[in-house]
């Protein structure tokens, strides 16, 4: 749509855009997002993009039965819902990691909340380096992060119900206590 994609995604003072969106993405946003985030030192961007899949993931505690029910049924679409003030206050605590850990300053993590139809994409993850090890390791770090951690929710819907999706959330990077 017009302008939806560029509404907010410029980045902060910090070289980010942390976003959760309702509005659809559109198919060149990772393009957008490396060309906003990019400066003539960088050398290596790297994109991650989750889209929905036909595949069931894992059931959320408590919805195992439930999941039992749709066995053998595809996604038709996944329903997100997100915890918005909290779920960016955590992408920025996986943004300064990042940094700390990855000397990543050019990061973008922007999520899709309500219904994402097959084969839409749900969440977009751009990572900007002078150094391609650098942007592969914060890439991977903030989308493993980012499902681990945020509070957004994934419901698999098929015919005749839906499912929660996940483990239950960790409050620090994996590997450390909290």
């Amino acid at each position: 749509g017009s302008g939806e994609a560029e509404a907010g995604a410029r980045p902060d003072e910090r070289g980010r855009i942390l976003e959760i969106r309702e509005a659809p993405f559109g198919a060149g946003l990772a393009a957008e997002l490396a060309d906003r985030l990019a400066t003539d030192e960088d050398g290596g961007v790297v994109a991650f993009l989750g889209r929905t899949r036909t595949t069931p993931g894992t059931p959320a505690p408590g919805q195992e039965e439930e999941a039992q029910r749709h066995a053998g049924r595809d996604v038709q679409a996944l329903t997100y819902e997100a915890f918005e003030p909290m779920a960016l206050a955590v992408l920025e605590e996986i943004a300064d990691e990042i940094e700390a850990r990855f000397g990543v300053r050019r990061l973008a993590i922007v999520h899709r909340t309500g219904e994402v139809p097959l084969g839409d994409t749900s969440v977009v993850v751009v990572a900007v380096a002078p150094h391609r090890d650098a942007a592969f390791a914060a890439a991977r770090h903030a989308i493993d992060e980012t499902k681990a951690r945020a509070p957004i929710w994934k419901a698999e819907r098929f015919t005749g119900g839906h499912v929660w999706t996940g483990h239950g959330a960790r409050t620090g990077p994996a590997g450390e206590d909290g």
